[in-house]
């Protein structure tokens, strides 16, 4: 059977990576983001808050919890 579609190896590869890699920055960086807009449009910020900063420890903040989970299922599949 002939193939219609055909890519090579490389390409292949780098479309897996990308499909993998592009919703984890967007799961950790559009939660945080939205929030604080939100904030920002109902209550406001402390003086000398930004977005930025606002957005900045949001991110962090998801990126700990990540790294901890992951820690926990690591430490716990030897079980």
């Amino acid at each position: 059977m002939k193939r219609v579609f055909a890519i090579g190896w490389k390409m292949s590869l780098f479309l897996d990576i990308v499909m993998i890699a592009t919703p984890v920055p967007l799961v950790v960086v559009v939660p945080p983001y939205v929030e604080c807009r939100e904030r920002e449009r109902t209550v406001g910020f402390f003086v000398g808050d930004t977005i930025r900063a606002c957005t900045a420890r949001g991110i962090e903040a998801r990126w700990q919890k990540l790294d901890s989970r992951l820690k926990m299922i690591v430490r716990n599949s030897g079980r």
